[in-house]
């Protein structure tokens, strides 16, 4: 049996849609669901009454209710409803609503057929204003007006499907209950979900912390903060223009064209509609504007929103389906993934404005909870009829054929010179399902020098899981100097959070007096190709223990620790370099002698990764104290350093990258009679290769002193200036430009300089430096162009790009 359409309704609800987003390519998924199954279901077709095309997406609604539901592309719907008989309401902008009684006794498909409805148009008024001005500048009145909801309640399912090229390759469904409040957001129950056959089972796809609302003022879109098309300022941001008029039922809707006044604006493009009389956004098209840049391996970064609005109330409008479409292209030079394409679609129903929602779910920060029965099979919910949006018939297929072996590590395996190093995941689930009580990992070592020669050794790493006791050991031959180098020590955490850390061990080997840590001494080897050797060395052997405490209510953590050394000089073993022998410098002598001191280091904030990739915002202090009644110490010496980096966004902030000033100060002082072997430094660069945090324009080996201090600065504007140049083809490969500073300079006292048997990178000055980058160069490389103020100096050298 079919029943069909045959009288019109005036609705009383508008269209509208959620936004949901996530930069993983396999997490990006729906908001809410229904927790229990309707006891009729009531399915159908949506079409034009014309062309008897499809009609996507069509609203469907319960009348009285806040049921509702959205058509497939294939203009199917499905709807769970407690009884019958009820009245189905459909509608769709261009179309005139229809309204349908299902009488109790009803079985078989619904068919809607919508008539189009024609505007006629009006005589055209020209005017210095575009229409849309004024309609969005009423929009934007009405909006702030509007009462905001103070909670909210809803039930959706979502759907995101992957593909790759054309072809879908997993599809992830899931139905949750979810809770907002206006000052802590959502919280997301999770009640079923359903996955094709290739993807774990313990995947949730949570969505409420990734909703967005495009009628918000401001909308976060992976990591941007993009300013919404009814935000106050929106009229100084957008150029909107009126491009058509459209009706639904007797009521005028606005098309207006929506694009930013500058591409740099954090904003989106597109197309939007507006409900004339109530001037609300009934649907939004839109996709982030060219200011929207990913850096590498980011090659293509494309998101579409199709999001629809309704009215819940006088003036509460609400979204009620989401259409999200992600096209992304990974890949750097020697590596590259195959194209990802998702699409999502989400149904949003049974809003409850202004509802009581569990206090206990905002008592934590946890924004989604699992609350899957385990008596049941995930998908079992979805699997019953009237519950979900309809599937397509592909990817109906798609949860029929695809098969578990088919995952998604394989269908994007990565190409390319590098895809070789990139292993699968072949975790303990894979070996058998148990977990190693006992772990070691290990990896060679190696470096070169003028007094060790060629150093290689192994480091090794034990660790026992259940408490994180940590064995670290290293062993290593040094062939000129024809010796071994040890270490070993242990590590173990206490507490239930494992803030307190406490470390004991013993080394022996060769030790840089310029041990600040901004250069290792595999990347100082430039000797072995003729550069000027970077460190000068002595021999240590050392016994340490030390106790680390983290104090996380203010981001802090505490180390203490007793050190005893015994220092010995080394000399010179070797001028050998690739191609011919280079004519090193003598390695000086040291302070010999057995040195016991107190450390105390104090550091606040976290570390966040490589500073020279993403920037820091720590502060470290270091104090050392050793004296001559301390277990036999042959130095009296205090010594104090410090160390601060720290960025600051700039310009742009609505950007995930925003334009940054990156400033690190580096300083120290000691009082009594510091020992060479314990100079403070201040770093230069390794002959063509540059590093932040050293003087481009100095070479061979750093500054030293009994005092030092050094600041260094660099403003990254990314690729601003080529936007502004309209240079697309640079912006598009995330070239940009980091203009740069340093100034520094070390002390050491007239007696002490004249004593030293050595002559030290010294002099009574500040060193003063400019320059600029040309920063992203194949994705990884930064070109450095430095001027020395303070001395006629210019240089040019690589490093590695800032690329965040």
């Amino acid at each position: 049996m079919k029943l069909s359409s045959s009288a019109s309704i005036q609705p009383n609800l508008n269209m509208l849609r959620f936004l949901l987003l996530c930069c993983s390519v396999c997490l990006a998924s729906g908001l809410v669901a229904s927790d229990a199954c309707g006891e009729v279901v009531l399915s159908g077709v949506v079409k034009d009454d014309l062309t008897g095309e499809p009609l996507f997406p069509a609203t469907l609604r319960v009348s009285g209710t806040h049921t509702a539901t959205v058509t497939n592309p294939d203009g199917r719907f499905e709807l769970a409803v407690r009884s019958v008989s009820v009245t189905l309401l459909c509608s769709h902008i261009g179309f005139r609503s229809v309204s349908i009684l299902v009488p109790a006794d009803f079985t078989g498909d619904i068919v809607f057929e919508l008539t189009p409805v024609m505007y006629e148009m009006e005589e055209l008024v020209v005017t210095a204003e575009d229409p849309a001005i004024s309609i969005m500048r009423k929009v934007i009145e009405r909006k702030q007006q509007a009462q905001r909801p103070t909670s909210l309640k809803a039930n959706a399912y979502t759907r995101l499907t992957l593909r790759k090229d054309s072809t879908i390759v997993s599809v992830i469904e899931s139905m949750s209950e979810a809770f907002w409040q206006e000052e802590d957001g959502w919280r997301e129950v999770l009640k079923a979900k359903r996955t094709t056959r290739n993807l774990q089972e313990d995947l949730d796809t949570p969505a409420a912390s990734f909703m967005k609302n495009l009628y918000e003022d401001d909308v976060e879109v992976v990591g941007h903060t993009l300013q919404g098309v009814t935000h106050p300022d929106a009229l100084s941001t957008y150029d909107f223009s009126l491009v058509g008029r459209r009706k639904m039922d007797d009521r005028v809707v606005y098309d207006i064209s929506v694009k930013s006044k500058s591409p740099r604006s954090s904003a989106f493009e597109g197309q939007i509609a507006v409900l004339d009389e109530a001037y609300a956004l009934l649907d939004a098209d839109l996709r982030p504007n060219a200011s929207f840049i990913f850096p590498p391996p980011f090659r293509d970064f494309t998101i579409i929103f199709h999001q629809q609005f309704r009215a819940f109330g006088e003036d509460v409008w609400l979204p009620v389906d989401l259409r999200t479409t992600i096209y992304l292209d990974i890949g750097f030079l020697g590596l590259s993934f195959p194209p990802i394409q998702s699409e999502q679609v989400t149904r949003i129903s049974d809003y409850e404005v202004n509802a009581v929602v569990p206090d206990t779910l905002f008592k934590g920060k946890k924004p989604f909870i699992n609350d899957i029965s385990s008596e049941s099979a995930p998908g079992s919910l979805l699997s019953t009829a009237g519950v979900v949006i309809p599937l397509t018939v592909e990817e109906r297929l798609a949860f029929e054929q695809i098969d578990s072996t088919e995952t998604l590590e394989k269908v994007f395996k990565p190409k390319g010179a590098l895809a070789r190093f990139v292993e699968d995941d072949d975790d303990d689930s894979k070996k058998g399902g148990k977990r190693r009580r006992l772990q070691l990992d290990y990896e060679p070592q190696g470096w070169y020098n003028r007094v060790d020669g060629f150093h290689v050794g192994l480091k090794s790493e034990f660790r026992v899981r259940n408490r994180q006791t940590r064995f670290n050991g290293y062993a290593g031959y040094s062939t000129k100097l024809e010796r071994w180098a040890l270490c070993g020590e242990v590590t173990r955490p206490w507490g239930s959070r494992r803030d307190v850390r406490t470390r004991v061990g013993y080394r022996r080997g060769t030790t840089p007096r310029q041990s600040d840590g901004v250069y290792s001494n595999f990347s100082a080897s430039t000797a072995l190709f003729g550069g000027q050797d970077y460190f000068d060395f002595y021999w240590q052997e050392q016994y340490f223990a030390e106790a680390q405490f983290r104090i996380r209510s203010i981001r802090t953590e505490v180390l203490t620790g007793l050190q005893v050394e015994q220092h010995r000089s080394v000399t010179k073993t070797t001028d050998f370099a690739i191609g011919s022998d280079f004519n090193q410098r003598e390695n000086p002598a040291i302070n010999d002698g057995d040195l016991r001191s107190l450390r105390f280091k104090a550091m606040y904030g976290e570390d966040s990764g490589p500073a020279v990739l993403l920037g820091e915002k720590k502060v470290t202090l270091w104090v050392e104290h050793s004296r001559p009644g301390l277990m036999g110490s042959d130095f009296d010496f205090t010594q104090v350093k410090v160390r601060a980096g720290w960025r600051f966004k700039t310009f742009f902030n609505r950007r995930m990258m925003p334009n940054t000033l990156d400033i690190t100060v580096v300083g120290g002082f000691s009082t009594g009679q510091l020992p060479v072997q314990r100079f403070g430094h201040i770093d230069a660069s390794l002959e063509w290769w540059h590093t932040p945090g050293s003087f481009r324009t100095l070479h061979a080996n750093p500054y030293e002193g009994e005092e030092f201090f050094g600041m260094f600065w660099e403003h990254h504007f990314r690729t601003l200036l080529f936007e502004y140049l309209g240079w697309d083809g640079l912006v598009t490969r995330n070239i940009g430009i980091i203009v740069f500073g340093g100034h520094g300079r070390t002390w050491i006292s007239g007696g002490r300089l004249a004593a030293l048997a050595y002559a030290p990178q010294y002099v009574d000055a500040f060193h003063h430096e400019i320059g600029a980058s040309v920063n992203g160069i194949l994705g990884l490389i930064r070109v450095d162009f430095a001027k020395r103020l303070d001395a006629p100096s210019y240089e040019i050298g690589v490093g590695i790009a800032r690329i965040f």
